[in-house]
């Protein structure tokens, strides 16, 4: 009775969780419908599984939307770390626009900087993996590489299993494309196994049969 506000909210919710935890070839990425919180969601989820196309796209409609929302939730930094991911991503597989969505990911980074000031706890390992994402778009490898290493240790001792497990797999990517196997393999295990601790099984299955 009087629950269609939350609904909106709780149903992306589950829908996201769904996917997370089945594999994504029994059920679609994008969202069952396009309000505010089922696009924040469905970004996210479409990020972590690794279709960064359809989060940009999503992204987009999201953003879109939300000029016609009065007040929206940044859920502690999370909707611009999983904003700044994706730009950096587009960026590095879009040579043509790799400098505009650098440019719009280092202006979310500015933001997570300030997020930081007000609660370092929630927003410092995210920042450290922007950074080291932004470092690596441009070139810089052994900042990059470092910022990686950062994030991983700040994720994990503040009990943040689910970015640990996505700062290694970045971290892995980050090896695997400068010919460092092992490394790669390294991280790439432990990010599967942070994910199946956080009770992701989909994105685990997802990794074992995309890597």
């Amino acid at each position: 009775y009087k629950q269609a506000s939350a609904h909106h909210i709780v149903s992306p919710v589950r829908d996201t969780v769904s996917k997370l935890i089945c594999s994504t070839t029994d059920c679609s990425l994008r969202p069952h419908e396009e309000t505010y919180y089922s696009l924040l969601f469905a970004t996210i989820v479409s990020y972590i599984f690794c279709d960064y196309k359809l989060a940009l796209e999503l992204l987009e409609k999201r953003l879109d939307s939300e000029k016609l929302v009065p007040r929206n939730c940044s859920f502690f930094g999370t909707k611009e770390f999983f904003d700044g991911l994706i730009y950096l991503a587009v960026a590095r597989s879009s040579p043509d626009l790799k400098w505009v969505f650098y440019f719009k990911a280092n202006q979310i980074i500015s933001k997570l900087e300030s997020f930081v000031q007000i609660g370092k706890f929630n927003s410092e390992h995210k920042l450290l993996l922007l950074q080291a994402e932004s470092e690596c778009v441009s070139g810089d490898t052994d900042v990059a590489l470092n910022k990686y290493k950062l994030a991983i240790a700040t994720a994990k001792k503040r009990d943040f299993i689910q970015e640990q497990a996505i700062a290694n797999e970045r971290l892995a990517d980050f090896f695997l494309r400068h010919g460092d196997s092992n490394a790669a393999r390294e991280h790439y295990g432990e990010a599967h196994s942070l994910y199946i601790q956080w009770g992701a099984k989909g994105k685990a299955s997802h990794m074992c049969q995309n890597i």
